[in-house]
C-alpha cells in the first residue's frame, strides 16, 4: 500500500496549465510515466519538458479530447511511447465562454461545452478501459466542479449540467468496472484560485468577501491540493473508494 507511482503510466487530460499540469507533474513526481495531453500543444509540450528535467518521464500530445479518432490516436502514441495506460486522470473542462443564463445560451454553446465536460470523459475512459481490466488494475479520476453538485457561481447552465453528468458519470463507470480491478472516482473542486481560474483573486474585495463567506477554510485554493488529491485517489492507499465524489472546495459544499 502506498502512494508510490513507480511502474504506472498516466495520461492527465488538459494538462497545459492549472489544475492538470499541476497533476501531471505530481504524478511524475511519485514515480509515473505521464502523457500530458491538451489540445495547446506547444503548452503541454512545456509541462512534458519541466517533467522531464526533473528526471521523470513523459511525453506530450496536442489532441482534442472531444473527438474519438483523435483520443484513439493519441491512446496509441501513448502505449507506443510509454506502455499500458494504467492511470487516467480526465482534467480538461471549461465554460469556454457560453454566456450566463438561458436567454442568450445557444445550441452551439451547449454542445461544445457539454461535450468538453463530459463526453470527453466517456471518450478517454472507454479507449482505455479495457488494458485496464486486462490487467485487473487501474484508475480513472474525473474532475467535476462544485456546479454539478449544487449550481455554477458564474451561472453558465451547460457547465453545471455537463459537470453534474460527469458524476453520474463517474457512478456508472464505478459500478462496470470495478470488479475488475478498476477504480473510478470524481473531484470536486470549489474555488481554485490560480490559472486558469486566477479570476477568483482579481474580484473586487468585496465580490471576493462574499465569495469567502461560504468558504470555511477563509481562502481560495490551489491547484496543488487538488492535485494531492488525485494523487491519493490514483494510488493503493485508495484501493477501496469505489464511485465517490470528493470535494476539495474549503468546505464550502457544507453551505
Amino acid at each position: 500500500m502506498g502512494t508510490n507511482l513507480d511502474g504506472h503510466v498516466a495520461v492527465v487530460t488538459g494538462s497545459a496549465m492549472g489544475m492538470g499540469k499541476v497533476t501531471a507533474k505530481e504524478l511524475a513526481n511519485r514515480g509515473a510515466s505521464v502523457a500530458c495531453w491538451d489540445i495547446v500543444g506547444d503548452k503541454a509540450i512545456e509541462t512534458a519538458e519541466e517533467i522531464k528535467a526533473a528526471g521523470q518521464k513523459a511525453i506530450a500530445i496536442q489532441v482534442d479530447v472531444t473527438g474519438m479518432n483523435q483520443v484513439q490516436q493519441a491512446a496509441k502514441q501513448t502505449v507506443e511511447a510509454l506502455g499500458t495506460v494504467d492511470i487516467l486522470v480526465n482534467v480538461a473542462g471549461a465554460s469556454l465562454g457560453a454566456p450566463p443564463g438561458l436567454d442568450d445560451l445557444t445550441e452551439e454553446d451547449w454542445d461544445a461545452v457539454v461535450s468538453l465536460n463530459m463526453r470527453a470523459s466517456f471518450l478517454t475512459a472507454k479507449t482505455f478501459a479495457q488494458d485496464m481490466k486486462k490487467k485487473g488494475w487501474g484508475r480513472i479520476v474525473n474532475i467535476s466542479s462544485g456546479a454539478g453538485r449544487s449550481n455554477s457561481r458564474s451561472r453558465v447552465i451547460p457547465y453545471a449540467a455537463a459537470k453534474a453528468g460527469l458524476l453520474g458519470l463517474t457512478r456508472q463507470l464505478a459500478v462496470d468496472l470495478a470488479p475488475h480491478g478498476v477504480n473510478v472516482n470524481a473531484i470536486a473542486p470549489g474555488a481554485i484560485a490560480t490559472l486558469p481560474n486566477a479570476a477568483w483573486k482579481k474580484l473586487p474585495a468585496d465580490q471576493q468577501r462574499d465569495a469567502l463567506l461560504t468558504i470555511p477554510a477563509g481562502r481560495f485554493g490551489e491547484s496543488e491540493e487538488i492535485a494531492g488529491a488525485i494523487a491519493f485517489l490514483v494510488s493503493d492507499d485508495a484501493s477501496y473508494v469505489i464511485g465517490q465524489t470528493l470535494c476539495v472546495d474549503g468546505g464550502h459544499w457544507m453551505f
